[in-house]
């Protein structure tokens, strides 16, 4: 880090590209990572990609279910979740199509409804509408609010093998980077 910070690559560093969230999520680590990420590519000439946080959490789902130990194919509907405030969360709605003989499986998820803040009772109900209304389809909740809100998704109607935490699967930084590759990104070049 230090040797970027100063304009220089790392010895055997391939670096082309920087990628970051945009956000929901805590106002103040959005800012100073998106701050620290702008000047890095500012200061090295190199391009930055903005990829929304609920798109990376949505990808992220994608990314696990293609390991054949998880995969079942079909359209799958993914719900990311993330605390907003007090008894509030940012929600969003994506599609996953996975077909094993198809170039489609391999796309990043799709955005449905996009980012919302609801109160935790409007949540209830949203998940109950989008059941109805994706009834033949898998819905998977995930993100960094269903660790602690297992029962309150339980009691929703959520199967608890579609709520998928962030501990037991990729990393963040994995699809963000997938997502990024495709994204046309903001030039920092001189």
């Amino acid at each position: 880090t230090a040797e970027l910070l100063k304009g220089k690559k790392p010895a055997g560093s391939n670096i082309e590209k920087v990628a970051c969230t945009i956000g929901p999520g805590s106002f103040t680590g959005i800012r100073i990572g998106l701050t620290f990420a702008r000047c890095l590519c500012q200061y090295n000439s190199i391009p930055l990609a903005g990829i929304k946080t609920h798109a990376a959490l949505a990808q992220r789902v994608n990314l696990f279910l293609r390991n054949p130990l998880y995969y079942k194919e079909g359209e799958i509907a993914v719900c990311p979740v993330i605390p907003a405030s007090m008894n509030e969360i940012y929600v969003s709605l994506f599609s996953i199509r996975h077909w094993r003989a198809s170039a489609q499986s391999r796309l990043a998820p799709r955005e449905i409804f996009s980012c919302r803040i609801l109160s935790m009772e409007n949540f209830k109900k949203y998940l109950l509408n989008v059941k109805k209304q994706k009834s033949k389809q898998r819905l998977i909740v995930t993100g960094d609010w269903t660790l602690k809100n297992k029962e309150f998704l339980k009691n929703s109607g959520i199967n608890e093998n579609d709520i998928i935490e962030n501990d037991s699967m990729l990393s963040i930084a994995a699809a963000v980077s997938s997502l990024a590759a495709p994204v046309k990104e903001r030039n920092y070049s001189k």
